[in-house]
Formats: C-alpha cells, structure tokens, sequence
C-alpha cells in the first residue's frame, strides 16, 4: 500500500519526551463543554472582546471593571495603559479560535492571526485579571506551585517531588498529558509520564510514547530551506516559480523563499477552501496540494504584512523536494532527524498502524470556533 502523507505544514514528526494534552493527533474527541458562568470562562470572553475591540473607552472600561487593583497600583494608571494598548493592537482584525485550561482560574486563548495568548484572576470575586500574557508577571503566580528555584538539593527533591503531585493532579483533571523531562548537565533528574495515550483502550503514556508535534514541524522545514542555502542549491530571494511553474505569475515572480519562511507571502490558511473541504480524506501528496493551493489568490502583495501560513509551508515543502531531489519526507529525515538521532521521530502512514502512538484529545472548547481550530485533527497524522 502506498503511503498516504499530508503536507509538511501538518508533518507527522513525533517526539518522546514532551507533549501537552490538546493539540496531538487524530481522531478528535471532546471533552466535556465548560460553564459559560464560571469565572474562567467569562474571563475568556472578556479579554478576547477587548483584545479586539476599538477605542480608548474600551480600554478605560477593561481597566476599570477587569483589571485588579493589585496590578493596577503596581504597574501604574498609565503604563498600564499604555502595555494594554500596545498589546490590544497586534490583535486587531483578528478572530478567537479557541481557548484551552491551563489552570482553575488561567486560560491560554488563540487567536486566527496566530497569536496566543494567557492569563490568570483572582480566586476571590470578582476574579479580577492579576496577569495578561506578560502584563503582571512580576507578580507571583498562585497556580504554579514550584515558582521558585531550589536553593538546596534537599529542596530540590522536594520541587520535584511537588512537581510531580501536581501533574498527578493535572492529569487526573485532564488537563495535561503527555511526558515531563527535567534534565541536569545533561543527564535526566526527572522524568515521568502522565494520562492516557488511548482513552479508549486505557493505555497509560509510557517514557517512550510518540506525540504529534503538529506545527512544530514548521521548524523542520525552517531547517531544510536553510540546509538547501547552505549547499547552494537554492536562494532566500528565489520566487517560487522557479521551483514551482505551475502557479500563476501574479504569485510565482512576485513570492520568494524568504516571504514564505517569515510567513509574509500573503496566504493564511487553506481550511475554508472547497477542495480541501470536499477531498482532504484523498490529499496526501505535495503535488495534490499544490494543484489547489496554486489557485488560492494572496490576501495582500507579497512582504507587506505579517499573516501566520500553513498554506506557506506547505509551498516551502515543495519547493525542499526540487531544489533537493528528494521527497520531502526523505529529505527530512536524512539530513535532520537521522543526523540528530531522533529515531523516534518521522511522518507515518496515515492507514497504517503505528505502535505506541499516542491518540490525540481536544479539551477546553471555549467558543463557537474551537471546531474550526482543530478541525485538521479528525484524521490521525503521525
């Protein structure tokens, strides 16, 4: 049987030692859907309408109602201010996707501009915003029960130790999974593994678990354009006609390499395309995604503006496959994960069993979109 990839943008790679409990692998499965009344919740849908919303009263109103007198008097009336806007502005136009748990009072929101974003309230009511993203990290977190380092190695086992009762906890609340490795001058000191890699089958993860790394693979593919330059066999300002004749000239002269790699090409994602939509169970080549995604029109000229692509690597991964002769697959594991002996690491066939693959659980839910964030995990990709 042929080998039934995805393109590069969604590269299988999985790692043994680190993995959290969200984005992981297919099929989709989830969890049960958060009180709209709960403080952490409304926390969500508040910093998420101000983050996009308009104007100094919005900001005056968020500042007054949301924001805990704490950080105010800390910060000041007007640095505050003034970090708040700044911050509201690289989220301008920008649409929430989904929200994920990271605490009884913390949240980590995405955003369709790529960008994430955290925060942490108050237990007490009204659950005021002690820290937003950076906005407050001064100040001591009460969910993160091993802030500080040890000073001592007796304390230093006891960190530990604490550090394990809590991701005990986290896995039993679902709201972690995966493997922790804590290493020191290059040997490990801690390392455990938590939750379940198949909820169905209550299999335990194991040290040695596979995860999917999803958009980590980005950096995979960083790697290879940048080997690529290195040997010659490409260049930064190379538009993407030259490796790729089939696009249009409106994109193939006027997109480079380097537009691509800086996600400043002038493509998003390829999510709501009809093609993908009607064919993504039969799409596994490069090739099968470039006979669509060369069609896609630009959202703005080429370098002008920053807009976070999938639909970009996927063109950079077929532009490592002419410029080296080799698969994309091949070429990523020669010249990086063999290399680097990440012998559990690689892009496996999507109809094929593969031992010791974790499944992938999508939790949280906040918001209408977080099916639309996700919606690439309903088919396992490891």
């Amino acid at each position: 049987m042929a080998n039934k990839r995805i393109g590069p943008a969604r590269l299988i790679a999985v790692i043994v030692f680190l993995a959290s409990a969200g984005l992981m692998s297919a099929p989709l499965v989830h969890a049960q859907r958060p009180d709209p009344n709960s403080p952490r919740y409304k926390g969500v849908t508040a910093l998420s309408e101000f983050l996009t919303s308009k104007g100094d009263d919005a900001l005056a109103e968020f500042v007054k109602d949301r924001v805990s007198p704490g950080l105010q008097d800390s910060l000041g009336h007007e640095r505050l201010t003034k970090a708040l806007d700044e911050l509201r502005s690289g989220y301008a136009g920008a649409r929430r996707l989904g929200a994920r748990a990271v605490g009884p009072l913390a949240a980590s929101i995405e955003f369709s501009n790529g960008e994430s974003i955290s925060f942490e309230m108050q237990a007490e009511p009204p659950h005021h915003f002690v820290r937003i993203g950076s906005i407050g990290e001064e100040q001591p977190s009460a969910d993160v029960s091993c802030a500080s380092a040890p000073r001592t190695e007796t304390e230093g086992v006891v960190s530990l130790a604490r550090l394990d009762e809590k991701l005990r906890a986290e896995a039993a609340a679902g709201s972690f999974s995966g493997v922790a490795l804590i290493a020191k001058d290059g040997e490990p000191v801690f390392h455990e593994a938590y939750g379940y890699a198949d909820k169905n089958d209550d299999l335990p993860n194991r040290l040695d678990t596979k995860f999917n790394l999803g958009s980590i693979n980005k950096l995979f593919t960083t790697v290879a354009v940048y080997q690529l330059l290195e040997a010659g066999k490409l260049n930064l300002d190379d538009t993407i006609g030259k490796y790729l004749p089939q696009f249009p000239p409106a994109v193939a002269d006027s997109v480079t390499v380097k537009h691509l790699l800086d996600h400043r090409a002038g493509w998003g994602a390829y999510w709501d395309n009809p093609t993908w939509k009607a064919r993504r169970s039969e799409l596994r080549s490069l090739d099968d995604y470039m006979a669509f995604i060369k069609d896609i029109p630009l959202d703005f000229e080429p370098g002008t503006r920053m807009q976070y692509s999938n639909t970009g690597y996927e063109v950079l991964g077929a532009i490592v496959q002419k410029a080296s002769g080799q698969s994309y697959y091949d070429y990523v594991r020669d010249h990086i994960y063999k290399p680097a002996r990440m012998n559990s690491t690689d892009a496996y066939d999507l109809a094929g069993d593969t031992p010791n693959l974790a499944r992938g659980y999508a939790g949280g839910g906040y918001g209408e979109d977080n099916s639309t964030m996700l919606a690439d995990l309903d088919r396992r990709q490891a």
